[in-house]
């Protein structure tokens, strides 16, 4: 079973940046192009308004005509092949950063078990690594906490059902004790 020639759901996955690369791409490729028409024209210009034969005048403007119309749909055609092939290769960008910014919102809000999944060709995969290592580390941390004050809760329940004062103030001891640790290792996990 092959692969399908396009497997992308979307080609714009950050319009604003893939659009705004493929602009500016196809305005250099223009700029570029008028440099060249201007070194390709003007000595062809300057020799037409020289002191030449008329016949030579003629041939020489047909000359001109004729590459004025070969050249200009050329950078036209290139233009957009240029700004079409930025879209698509701007995906690799812009798609591994949507996947990233993703899986950060998600943490953001506490979810941290999602973890960044990119493409062999996606570009951003150190990136990325790290990402998933953060949310792993959180996701760690968090572990510890709630292991920590849960133990804390199971000592302070134990305590309610001691009658004896010595017994509820060791209990008490090791709820703090444990209850300190998980407040020691959210501040340095976070």
């Amino acid at each position: 079973m092959g692969y399908p020639l396009f497997r992308r759901r979307r080609f714009l996955v950050m319009p604003a940046f893939q659009v705004g690369v493929a602009l500016r791409v196809a305005f250099f490729v223009f700029l570029y192009s008028m440099a060249l028409g201007f070194i390709i024209f003007v000595p062809l210009q300057h020799e037409l308004s020289s002191t030449i034969p008329a016949d030579k005048q003629a041939w020489l403007a047909g000359q001109i005509l004729e590459l004025h119309y070969r050249l200009w749909p050329g950078v036209a055609v290139v233009g957009l092949l240029v700004g079409l092939h930025t879209i698509f290769s701007s995906h690799r960008i812009a798609g591994p950063l949507y996947r990233i910014d993703r899986v950060l919102r998600a943490m953001a809000a506490g979810d941290y078990s999602q973890r960044v999944t990119l493409r062999r060709t996606d570009r951003w995969h150190e990136l990325g690594e790290t990402v998933n290592a953060l949310g792993e580390h959180l996701d760690q941390r968090r572990s510890d906490t709630l292991v920590a004050v849960r133990q804390a809760r199971a000592i302070l329940e134990k305590t309610q059902g001691e009658s004896s004062p010595e017994e509820v103030r060791k209990l008490l001891e090791q709820a703090l004790q444990g209850l300190k640790e998980g407040e020691l290792r959210f501040y340095q996990g976070y």
